[in-house]
This record gives structure tokens, sequence and C-alpha cells, in this order.
């Protein structure tokens, strides 16, 4: 997983990328949209994002789980 982080006048700005290697070549697995104030947090089983959602107006926590065929959102709320 590589990100990076840009502070705008919106607050910080988040972009996300999930990598996978075969042993030859890296290839995107997954990349979302940018994300909004985020911090992320590393499980057992994957990473946890806590963002804000401007055009809902709040705070979200959403989990992931890592499989082979890339993250899967286990948690929403």
């Amino acid at each position: 997983m590589a990100w990076g982080q840009a502070h705008t006048f919106n607050g910080r700005k988040i972009r996300f990328r999930v990598y996978g290697f075969d042993g030859v070549a890296f290839r995107t697995i997954w990349s979302p949209e940018d994300i909004l104030n985020a911090t992320i947090r590393f499980t057992d089983s994957g990473f946890a994002i806590d963002h804000y959602v401007p055009l809902e107006r709040r705070d979200v926590h959403d989990e992931y789980t890592i499989t082979p065929a890339g993250p899967v959102q286990t948690v929403s709320n």
C-alpha cells in the first residue's frame, strides 16, 4: 500500500494505491478516489480508514480485508 498526503484549503487530501507483485512486475490492485481528512491504521487482516465525506457532511469509518483479488470492504459506518 502506498499513499500520499496533500494539505489543501479543504483539509488533508489523501491519495491511495494498493499494489500487487507477482515476482516480476507490480500492478495496481486498488485506487479509490482521493479521500479527505483520512487517518490510516493497519489491522491484522488489512487496514482501516477514518475519513470525512463532504457530500454527506459526516465522518466515516471503513475497514478492508486484503485478499488475493485486492481489498474487500468489510465495515462502513
